[in-house]
């Protein structure tokens, strides 16, 4: 563990980047071309000075580093470490970058003095667009490189292929050894089956490359509102993937597209790009295009399909209602009360107050409760060990945690909970003894002392509990939002979750799809709408 108020070991940061780097060659080597398995060899090879000056840098902001602002004191020679850094091709100096990035390096007045303005008290950024109109980027360039020299990786996408291939992220970084050694989180323990790793060959490593290189370009395209780009992009994604990483990260940039099109007036193109896709909301988008052009038929054929096997429960729920008059009929309860004046505090802590005033506790959970009821009860299924789910130490969650197919991938892996005889009030309750503290991507553990998830649970009940996780279970990518504001629970034993809403608020969507999923399983729900000064 890491001490806040004392420096760390002078290896510390260069041992995880060695860390870091062994677990690329030792779990994906077979994986990587000679060039990029020389990135991590190099690291290996480095003198101690140069891998804890490389370490550090790797750990600055920013693609790009100031010579003057790189001072260590665990690096005993730092001239010397910077030139063999560059020998071995870890560092370039002052290598061609964009000017935006380049400038960047500068404080304000270090902007005003190197290229002569005066002071007229603008921005930063205003004035680095002054430098990018009046003077050429070579002129900048050398400017630069003889006031503030600036060194950075020499390869990015090798590094950049490391993190992917180590974290599951080309974003992630060396940061998660320092929070983790911190103390400030804790992770569970779980098994990396060489097997189940991300990719099986190189074939689907470059597959994911391709999607990636095509996704960042379609990003740009987005930012500039360039149809063409956009639909150049998407016809270069390629068709469906097998692999359920590469599918997703294919899908998601196809929705965008498709999404960003149709605002821009582009339906056809809109629509060619959704087919592409194989997640959700894509076939909603679609019935939605099809119907404004009047292509009746086909929408109602699509919607048809979605039907016989939604995606979601969101996907079911417009599938269902789409088209249809539901102004008169909502489908769940809806209680309508007058406020004679504006309450001083929150909307739903003054509901909660009001409501159980005759003998109860009303808490004010939303989706933490849906969350953490799933994740105690199938702490077993989420860290089952999956393909691709986990590839590295530092998860919180598995990578499919709200994918469509996270549960038909653990079928038959790890027993269901609700098919087991055990109660599963009890099993909340003993997993959360257990594996209190450590970190989670469902669980705020503040939220859940010992006598709030008492309460909760038991004030649920076992029957309560079982069809509320039924529907978690079934779709979890409807439990991060939209669940009731309030859980009232009553000394009469009985329950009730509550939505509550304001004079001005409206209903969401996602709002209604769980206010109807909560009724159709039998589970008391209501809309408490107040009319008012508030």
């Amino acid at each position: 563990m890491l001490n806040p108020k004392r420096s760390p070991p002078p290896d510390y940061y260069a041992n995880n980047l060695v860390s870091f780097v062994a677990g690329v060659l030792d779990r994906h080597g077979d994986l990587l071309s000679s060039d990029e398995a020389s990135f991590g060899h190099a690291v290996h090879q480095a003198s101690t000075d140069s891998r804890r000056l490389f370490a550090r840098i790797l750990s600055r902001r920013g693609p790009l580093v100031r010579l003057d602002s790189i001072a260590y004191r665990e690096v005993s020679n730092l001239t010397d470490a910077l030139q063999e850094l560059q020998e071995v091709g870890l560092l370039a100096y002052c290598p061609p970058v964009k000017i935006r990035e380049l400038l960047q390096l500068l404080k304000r007045k270090e902007l005003l003095d190197l290229f002569g303005l005066a002071d007229t008290r603008q921005r930063k950024a205003d004035i680095m667009e002054e430098v990018v109109s009046s003077v050429d980027d070579e002129t900048v360039a050398f400017k630069m490189k003889r006031a503030c020299p600036w060194v950075a990786v020499r390869d990015p996408s090798s590094l950049e292929l490391y993190q992917l291939l180590f974290f599951g992220s080309r974003h992630s970084d060396l940061s998660m050894f320092v929070l983790r050694d911190l103390g400030m989180y804790g992770f569970e323990r779980y098994r990396l089956d060489p097997r189940h790793r991300m990719f099986d060959d190189r074939r689907s490593l470059d597959r994911m490359l391709d999607v990636y290189r095509v996704a960042d370009a379609a990003h740009d395209a987005l930012e500039a509102d360039d149809a063409g780009a956009m639909i150049s992009a998407a016809e270069s994604m390629g068709d469906f993937d097998r692999n359920r990483i590469i599918e997703r990260r294919r899908c998601k940039a196809l929705n965008s597209i498709g999404r960003r099109l149709e605002r821009l007036g582009h339906p056809d193109a809109a629509l060619a790009v959704y087919e592409q896709s194989t997640q959700p909301p894509a076939r909603e988008r679609r019935v939605r295009i099809l119907s404004k052009r009047a292509q009746r038929q086909e929408a109602s054929a699509l919607l048809g399909e979605i039907l016989a096997a939604p995606l979601s429960h969101e996907e079911r729920e417009f599938a269902s209602r789409f088209g249809k008059r539901i102004a008169n009929e909502t489908g769940f309860k809806v209680e309508t009360r007058v406020l004679s004046r504006r309450p001083e505090q929150s909307i739903e802590a003054f509901s909660a107050e009001r409501l159980t005033a005759r003998r109860g506790v009303g808490l004010h959970l939303e989706s933490a409760l849906p969350c953490t009821m799933f994740a105690l009860a199938y702490w077993d299924w989420i860290f089952c060990d999956v393909q691709g789910a986990f590839v590295n130490e530092f998860q919180m969650a598995p990578m499919d945690l709200f994918w469509p197919d996270f549960s038909r991938a653990r079928e038959g892996l790890v027993e269901d909970p609700l098919e087991a005889n055990a109660p599963v009030v009890d099993l909340v309750l003993r997993t959360a003894e257990r594996k209190r503290g450590i970190s989670r991507a469902l669980v705020h553990w503040p939220t859940w002392n010992h006598s709030t998830l008492d309460l909760v649970v038991r004030g649920l009940g076992e029957d309560g509990l079982r069809r509320l996780l039924r529907i978690v279970r079934a779709d979890l990518i409807l439990v991060r939002k939209g669940f009731p504001d309030l859980t009232l629970l009553y000394e009469s034993g009985t329950f009730e979750f509550v939505e509550v809403k304001g004079p001005s608020d409206q209903l969401q969507p996602v709002q209604r799809v769980w206010l109807r999923t909560l009724t159709r399983a039998g589970l008391a729900c209501k809309l408490l709408k107040w009319q008012g000064p508030a």
